[in-house]
């Protein structure tokens, strides 16, 4: 449920009060603090949500690691946690007298139907934005609120580069770098900030789906994300969530990497040199 219909459902409720509650239900954080003594406190939390990847232990690892968040950010050390997991048996046909064996065969299934239609999804969004001027029309309602990018949860940088003073620019700032640089090519506001995220994010993004959730003007931001997002963890080969220990590709060089694009880019400017001959 997004956090504004969640409003509208528990407004008017009357929650019980008691002095030892720290943050309640009111304040619609992160988690539920109750104080034990001066010295102690119990943070609890409980946190709910369908399947955003199609294999079980990666979303177990993700959903895990989303929990704990709410712990930290309340400035808790987790001590126990509780699994909650859901079947919609009647949709997979699974009965409970079956063997859990033919549940495996099941889950498999359905995964490998979600990926075609994931496939296909992806294939029909990547008609209407591929090129700059479809990409533009897509984001051309953005009022640049950001919300995407403040709901993000592994949008990890303290103040984001677009929000700070390095990208407030005045026209003399334009007028003096287009004059060093003997011209210059402005990106579209909106443009740059959604492929900057997109630079960051993509080979993080789980397709979680809270972007668009918290768009007020229903871009698809999601849908964008997860198509490039899968396009670049293909790349790599690398899947968030699969291993803690498992370094991320855009702070590791590997020489021996895209191999394919360093010689078509050597290929480009042979051609440039020989054309300026």
């Amino acid at each position: 449920m997004p956090p504004g219909d969640l409003v509208k459902t528990l407004c008017g409720m009357e929650f019980p009060k008691d002095t030892n509650v720290i943050v309640g239900m009111d304040a619609l954080d992160d988690a539920g603090v109750y104080r034990i003594n001066d010295q102690l406190a119990i943070i609890q939390t409980v946190d709910f949500f369908t399947p955003i990847v199609d294999d079980p232990y990666w979303f177990g690892q993700i959903a895990a690691a989303n929990a704990l968040s709410d712990i930290y950010a309340m400035s808790g050390i987790p001590k126990t946690a509780m699994n909650l997991v859901a079947f919609p048996l009647n949709k997979m046909d699974i009965s409970l007298e079956e063997d859990v064996k033919d549940w495996e065969a099941s889950v498999n299934k359905l995964t490998e139907e979600r990926k075609q239609k994931r496939n296909q999804n992806n294939e029909g969004l990547r008609s209407d934005i591929e090129g700059i001027d479809r990409l533009l029309e897509t984001f051309s309602a953005c009022i640049n609120c950001h919300n995407c990018m403040r709901v993000c949860p592994i949008c990890y940088c303290r103040q984001c580069h677009f929000d700070s003073d390095n990208m407030k620019f005045s026209f003399d700032d334009y007028l003096t770098r287009a004059e060093a640089r003997g011209g210059l090519t402005i990106p579209n506001d909106t443009l740059l900030f959604h492929i900057g995220r997109m630079l960051h994010m993509s080979l993080s993004c789980v397709s979680c789906g809270m972007c668009e959730d918290a768009c007020p003007m229903a871009i698809p931001v999601a849908q964008v994300f997860t198509l490039v997002g899968d396009r670049n963890q293909e790349a790599f080969d690398y899947i968030p969530g699969r291993s803690l220990d498992e370094p991320l590709p855009l702070k590791t060089f590997e020489e021996e990497e895209f191999l394919e694009v360093e010689q078509s880019y050597t290929g480009v400017s042979a051609r440039q040199e020989n054309h300026n001959d």
